[in-house]
């Protein structure tokens, strides 16, 4: 994933900070107002993501799931 901009590397670090900390205080880090924008650019996909998605799926469906 390139990081073209300051605003590039804003959003991956609030994607991947989210279920870390809390939102007040990751509000306060990323200098988003609200918890609206905070979620509008802290919800994009991470590396590894796609595959914890999958991990999950197979272990939640088995079989059902083609690996």
């Amino acid at each position: 994933m390139p990081f073209d901009s300051l605003h590039d590397w804003r959003h991956y670090y609030t994607s991947y900070m989210m279920d870390k900390v809390e939102r007040k205080l990751l509000k306060r880090q990323t200098g988003h107002k609200t918890d609206v924008m905070l979620r509008r650019y802290g919800e994009h996909l991470i590396s590894g993501d796609r595959e914890r998605i999958r991990q999950a799926q197979v272990e939640a469906f088995g079989g059902l799931v083609a690996n």
